[in-house]
């Protein structure tokens, strides 16, 4: 009952399609961004993260042997697209973003996560936006933070985290 829930408050907040069986429910945010990346890569594998990060994934990354590829961001604190191809390797199995941003709480526009979904999908790796903090969002109330989930195969690329703690 609760993943369909879920399912159905996101489809309608992205006015995209998300299906109950699209959805995990874990004990955390942080347990579901372990849970994520234990099936995304291993040791010698590589992540993208923006600068600066979240200090919880640089560090589960680091005890589970993934280099940490730093993705400059701009002046508002934004990564761009051009910016993290340049950072693509063979061995890149995600880009992480969290948007709103921690620590920086900068927001994501939604044409950059398009963007950012779009590359990932090219170079066949996942993109996980961490949402944990999607409540403070500055967008008004009924317009969708992004269309991500409006795309029919978001589910082959993209893996979102909420969190109802905060």
């Amino acid at each position: 009952d609760l993943r369909a829930e879920v399912a159905s408050f996101w489809s309608s907040e992205y006015s995209g399609t998300v299906a109950p069986d699209q959805v995990a429910i874990s004990s955390g945010c942080n347990q579901a961004f372990t849970a994520a990346m234990s099936t995304l890569a291993g040791p010698g594998d590589e992540v993208i993260l923006p600068t600066p990060w979240y200090f919880n994934h640089k560090m589960w990354l680091d005890m589970a042997g993934i280099r940490t590829v730093p993705l400059p961001t701009d002046g508002n604190m934004v990564p761009t697209p051009e910016a993290c191809a340049e950072r693509m390797t063979p061995r890149t199995k995600a880009i992480v973003l969290v948007s709103p941003n921690n620590p920086t709480g900068a927001e994501y526009p939604a044409e950059t996560l398009s963007d950012l979904l779009a590359l990932a999908r090219k170079h066949g790796v996942a993109l996980l936006v961490d949402e944990t903090y999607r409540d403070f969002h500055s967008t008004s109330p009924g317009t969708p933070i992004h269309p991500l989930f409006s795309d029919a195969t978001w589910d082959n690329t993209l893996i979102a985290l909420y969190s109802f703690s905060k």
